[in-house]
């Protein structure tokens, strides 16, 4: 196993143990995570949980830290954010994934993670 996974992994589960439901971000633990290729998958829904849309891209993580939270460069160049919690990124498995929307096939990549926005409820 990669050293820099294990930390990683070893990190969460320590974290999950000491503040539970707490979100996870130090420095230290997201330098480890600099220049991995990830998958996003991401769920949005209404206030009340019905689904809006599902999108799915890849990238390299290039910067993370609590302003700005992990911050991904997708292959066109865009940069996509996601919040600065470290425990919702898991190793992904060795081979090819093909997203649904687009039939993009993404080989290799380090990590994976899924998110659900839910709308907050209209004013």
């Amino acid at each position: 196993m990669r050293a820099w996974l294990l930390r990683h992994q070893v990190r969460v589960f320590l974290h999950r143990i000491r503040f539970p439901g707490q979100p996870m971000f130090s420095q230290r633990a997201a330098e480890d995570l600099i220049g991995k290729r990830i998958i996003v998958g991401i769920t949005h829904e209404d206030h009340e949980h019905n689904l809006i849309d599902k999108e799915q891209y890849h990238g390299r993580i290039v910067r993370a830290n609590p302003q700005e939270g992990i911050v991904i460069q997708t292959p066109s160049g865009q940069e996509r954010r996601l919040p600065p919690d470290l425990r919702p990124l898991f190793a992904a498995r060795p081979g090819e994934y093909r997203f649904r929307a687009t039939g993009e096939v993404v080989a290799d990549p380090d990590l994976q993670t899924t998110w659900t926005h839910t709308s907050p409820p209209p004013a």
